[in-house]
């Protein structure tokens, strides 16, 4: 209790405190002027190549998974007549598992998920498509395998279960590290760990295959050649550094090239409206591999098709063509339209729905 209590004070000071001061006239800082938070963005300061943020860190907003995390976020709003648009590749860095380890059941999970994505699109209309698209989900369909159920049947505790396993193992997480997560034995961890490697046993492989790269090279690399360099951990004699040397070489080059492939998108959507000399649009976060910007509720609709096909096909084209290398899997977006970076809709693709959430925000604009 008096921990989670020197929590709520320490993000109090973090955010609302500091973010006061900052805003503050009185106290004569840059970010008075027009009342906006700027923080210091870094592409070259992390080991991955995951873009950082300082002064203040906006990287580190926490989490609207409680009512006082979500009033911090709340903080962080929009101007007038306009909306949030926050966009994220989704479950980007399982794909990259799949695509860089050839795995032949993530790449069908991967297919069949966004085959359903693709024919509600086609007729969103149909409440039927809708829902078998929610259904089949990367998630529910490794659950689905994992617990032999159909993945109609699959329940929420068994798809967070899945999830918890998939980025785990990725993360160079132990069963036992696992089982705290899942609030279950070792042993029950064990064997979600070993029904997970059963299914997607090249994906194993992969990530066996990325230590002993890292141990023989002395570093790891991505698709597009960034490189973890690990040497020194390897050589240095400590059990305990060696194998945390081991987890993030399987871990960097995923999470670089999903980060990579999160700021490259990124940058081509900032060109497109610089280039196209729009000033109601503004990019105004970046979080991780997610995008932050605002544009006005009659330009929702158009920022986020330019914003999808400059993140998805656009990204996979400039990778291929500057790089050398081909997805087999098409990139996945994310949207979510608010007032409020703690009150963010979901949109599920449907015009009709994206249409209800614009109308929603006009009326308590």
């Amino acid at each position: 209790m008096l921990s989670e209590l020197e929590k709520v004070k320490k993000r109090y000071q973090t955010y609302v405190v500091r973010t006061h001061y900052r805003l503050d006239p009185r106290n004569e800082h840059e970010d008075s002027v027009d009342e906006r938070i700027r923080g210091n963005y870094n592409i070259t300061r992390t080991v991955t190549g995951r873009g950082s943020c300082d002064s203040p860190n906006l990287q580190q907003i926490p989490r609207a998974d409680t009512l006082e995390k979500k009033a911090i976020k709340d903080i962080f709003t929009c101007d007038e007549g306009t909306a949030l648009i926050q966009v994220d590749h989704k479950t980007s860095e399982v794909k990259w598992l799949a695509m860089m380890s050839g795995d032949p059941g993530l790449l069908r999970n991967f297919k069949t998920a966004r085959k359903h994505v693709d024919a509600f699109r086609k007729d969103p209309d149909r409440e039927d498509l809708l829902q078998a698209m929610q259904a089949y989900d990367f998630h529910k369909l490794t659950a689905s395998l994992m617990f032999n159920t159909p993945v109609e049947k699959i329940v929420k505790k068994q798809r967070q279960a899945a999830k918890a396993i998939t980025f785990g193992l990725i993360y160079g997480k132990t069963a036992a590290s696992l089982s705290v997560d899942l609030k279950v034995s070792k042993q029950e961890a064990e064997e979600l760990v070993a029904l997970f490697f059963k299914h997607y046993p090249l994906a194993k492989q992969w990530l066996l295959d990325m230590e002993r790269k890292a141990e023989r090279n002395g570093y790891v690399e991505n698709p597009i050649g960034r490189r973890r360099r690990l040497a020194d951990a390897f050589l240095s004699g400590d059990d305990y550094t060696i194998q945390h040397a081991k987890n993030q070489s399987r871990n960097s080059p995923i999470q670089a090239i999903s980060s990579d492939c999160a700021i490259l998108g990124g940058a081509l959507f900032q060109d497109y409206i610089t280039e196209n000399r729009i000033k109601t649009w503004k990019t105004v976060a970046f979080v991780h591999d997610s995008i932050v910007w605002q544009a006005p509720y009659d330009d929702i609709a158009e920022s986020i098709g330019v914003a999808e096909e400059l993140m998805t096909t656009c990204t996979s084209q400039y990778v291929e063509k500057h790089f050398g290398y081909k997805m087999v899997l098409p990139l996945d977006l994310e949207f979510e339209i608010g007032h409020r970076l703690g009150t963010l809709q979901t949109w599920n693709f449907s015009p009709r729905h994206l249409t209800e959430i614009i109308d929603s925000l006009r009326d308590v604009a």
